[in-house]
């Protein structure tokens, strides 16, 4: 803004009309005028006046050039101005103008436009006559009443009230930092100090309230603590407590109450424009709520903290995120998780704790001595007919009848249901160690030591034994005697009379305790009625008992009612022809069936396995290729096969056969030929290794080669999968690696 000029400008000094003003007019006139003063000036531009809307900003100093700004800037916008004249009030504030001189800097620009045009010179502020008597001026003579209105504002300096007749009216709203010795006729030890108070009078000194109002106190203006007296009375009958309310001020104990408490806490939420409280609250006497936000107790109930509990049951406990005692006597713990966890009824114990229960102690945990359930899973409950300490309880769990510690598992009612001894492997999966059924099968895995301690000297006890008092049973001397006397034998007991005995050695005694070195020595008669005929390989060799023949009456697999002839040997068995001799069929110990030559059936049941394998070599990696790993054709090794390891390839040729003890159903080799390496499921049901890599696998999923070595994925590109198809799976695999049930149908 070019050629700028304030030709002329008169400066109204309020400070000095204010001294000027205290010596001749009353008060209230002086401090009606405020700080600021009012600026008048002519502002030219370009060589005539100005009209228009400009910015001007002033700057105080204490001398007419240099120096540091004493107030300032001021910056008054959008001033008018017409034909060059305009005037702004400009104010600096308390304390600025103390009697020195001052010189007024000015700068202009139009308004919200260009820079700012600095002026010069500096305009000096120049005081009123009547200002500069006031600046000199002492209240020595000045007589009358000052109006009380006008005795008012800030005084600097002290202001001494020394004659005895001096008095104040009024409650003193507005007077501070007073140091009296009696107030109202009261010392300063009457009052309560902030550093405390000494001899006080029990009864006679308090602090609170002597009408019927609650004693407040608050922080920050807010109210943070309410102690409220109620009483109650009835025809024959008086109540009467504190209500303590601590907290947020929305907190409340209902009307009515007596003796609630309210520690702390509660809430007031704002989320947008919407805005809400979340108080704790206390709607029966007695009741208390320690802190938290949105907690409710009823009468003599307790919530200690925590959110939105709910303890509404006389007596009762809720604590926690959303636990809910809604029963007399109740005790409800909820942890972080959302939604309620509710008390079922009345005098309960009830935690919700997603992590588990953990208690610490060295003295284990203590029950009483009553006949009551101990710990149950609320699963097949009672009926409400049974008795009331177990009516609508589940039936699996611990119960202690009358001197019998019972572990119980539901009746025939439901079924099947079995209890089981099992051991977990880290993966979480059990391992089978024992398990009895509905009907008290006992079923062990890795069988029964009877005895262990070897405490038997002879007789049926300690024994395996049969029924309540009848004397059937098995016995095993262990503490005395020697091999040939019975000590390590085993003793068969009917009626409580030992029947037959079986020595260390293997002799057999029947009716007799000591039988000699024969196998079997029987004082009485014998019949091979469905017996055995013993096959020895050395005359008189009373250990060969491995080999021989005997009638089996109902348990030959295979043969129509189990009965008939059963050949066996202790490492197999064969069948042929003499002369000369030819093994046609034979037969090991394990199981293994032999055939010389062409074998005819018009079926054929394998129950061994449930995949039809042929062995393979498989080209060595960087390690052992394990069961269940999915392999490909080798291309650089003609008739070997390879760990997959890329998606979709169509040089699949099957899964290492074996995994989860799913064995081959049929294995195909020519000996000499095409034998050795491992055999490889071609088809049927087989455990494949196989991972998410391509999204959870569900039954009925196609599965083809991944990414991962030796493992198999889901197909989800139909197009690629074409030539690359292992089969169907028959399992699901939610996320990571494991084993799948895959039907291999090669494709």
């Amino acid at each position: 803004m070019k050629n700028v000029k304030i030709r002329r400008l008169n400066c109204f000094l309020v400070l000095a009309l204010l001294a000027l003003t205290m010596v001749a007019a009353p008060l209230s006139t002086a401090l009606a005028q405020g700080t600021a003063f009012t600026y008048q000036g002519q502002l030219d531009s370009s060589g005539g006046p100005a009209t228009g809307s400009f910015d001007l900003v002033f700057t105080l100093y204490g001398d007419a050039t240099g120096g540091s700004s004493l107030a300032g800037p001021v910056t008054n916008t959008a001033v008018a101005v017409t034909n060059g004249l305009f005037a702004t009030a400009v104010d600096f504030g308390d304390g600025k103008f103390t009697g020195g001189s001052n010189w007024l800097s000015i700068s202009v620009r139009t308004n919200g436009a260009g820079a700012l045009t600095q002026l010069a010179p500096r305009t000096q502020l120049n005081p009123t006559p009547y200002a500069i008597f006031a600046e000199g001026a002492n209240a020595g003579g000045l007589s009358g009443v000052i109006p009380a209105g006008n005795f008012s504002g800030t005084y600097g300096s002290p202001v001494n009230l020394d004659n005895a007749a001096n008095s104040f009216s009024g409650n003193g709203a507005g007077l501070t930092n007073v140091n009296a010795t009696l107030l109202g006729g009261l010392a300063v030890s009457n009052f309560w100090q902030t550093t405390g108070n000494a001899g006080t009078v029990p009864g006679v000194n308090f602090l609170g309230t002597s009408d019927n109002e609650p004693l407040i106190l608050r922080a920050d203006n807010q109210v943070g603590l309410q102690l409220q007296y109620v009483s109650s009375s009835g025809f024959d009958s008086f109540s009467s407590g504190m209500n303590i309310i601590g907290g947020y001020s929305g907190n409340t104990i209902s009307n009515g109450v007596i003796g609630g408490t309210i520690a702390g806490g509660g809430d007031y939420s704002r989320f947008g424009l919407l805005g809400g409280g979340v108080p704790n609250v206390v709607t029966g006497s007695y009741g208390t709520v320690g802190g938290g936000n949105d907690n409710t107790a009823g009468f003599e109930a307790t919530v200690p903290g925590g959110f939105d509990n709910l303890a509404s049951g006389n007596y009762s406990f809720a604590a926690g995120q959303s636990a809910q005692a809604l029963y007399a006597g109740a005790f409800v713990w909820a942890d972080s998780q959302n939604g309620t966890f509710a008390s079922s009824t009345s005098d309960e114990f009830s935690i919700r704790a997603n992590n588990g229960v953990r208690i610490q102690t060295s003295v284990g945990v203590h029950l009483n001595a009553a006949d009551e359930p101990i710990i149950v899973r609320d699963w097949d409950v009672f009926a409400p007919s049974a008795p009331a300490d177990k009516a609508g309880i589940g039936r699996w769990g611990l119960f202690m009848e009358p001197t019998i510690l019972t572990l119980g598992i539901p009746s025939d009612d439901v079924s099947p249901r079995y209890f089981q001894v099992a051991k977990y492997n880290t993966n979480g999966t059990p391992t089978q160690l024992a398990q009895v059924d509905q009907s008290g099968n006992l079923g062990v895995v890795g069988g029964v030591n009877v005895d262990q301690t070897g405490t038997n000297i002879g007789g049926l006890y300690p024994g395996l034994t049969f029924g309540a008092s009848s004397g059937e049973g098995i016995a095993s001397q262990r503490a005395s005697g020697s091999a040939t006397s019975g000590r390590y034998g085993l003793e068969f007991y009917t009626d409580f009379a030992n029947r037959m005995t079986i020595l260390q050695n293997g002799s057999v005694g029947v009716g007799t305790t000591t039988p000699s070195e024969a196998l079997m020595e029987v004082n009485g008669d014998v019949r091979l009625d469905q017996n055995r005929l013993l096959l020895t390989s050395v005359v008189g060799n009373a250990n060969d008992t491995g080999n021989g023949l005997e009638y089996d009456p109902s348990g030959l697999i295979g043969v129509p009612g189990g009965a008939g002839p059963f050949l066996f040997g202790f490492n197999g068995g064969a069948l042929g022809t003499s002369d000369p001799n030819q093994v046609s069929l034979s037969w090991s110990y394990t199981g293994d069936v032999w055939v010389s030559n062409n074998l005819s059936t018009a079926s054929l049941t394998i129950r061994g396995g449930a995949d039809l394998a042929e062995p393979f070599n498989i080209t060595a990696g960087k390690g052992e290729v394990p069961q269940g790993a999915v392999v490909v054709i080798d291309e650089q090794n003609p008739g070997q096969l390879k760990l997959t390891d890329q998606p979709y390839d169509t040089r699949v040729a099957g899964v290492v056969s074996g995994a989860n003890g799913i064995n081959p159903g049929i294995q195909m080799h020519q000996q000499g030929l095409l034998e050795g390496g491992k055999n490889v499921a071609l088809s049927g049901r087989v455990y494949v290794q196989a991972d998410t890599s391509n999204g959870a696998i569900k039954p009925g999923d196609l599965l083809t080669t991944s990414g991962t070595p030796g493992r198999a994925m889901r197909v989800s590109d139909h197009v690629r999968a074409q030539g690359a198809i292992l089969g169907k799976a028959m399992t699901a695999l939610k996320q990571g690696q494991g084993m799948v049930l895959v039907l291999v149908t090669l494709q």
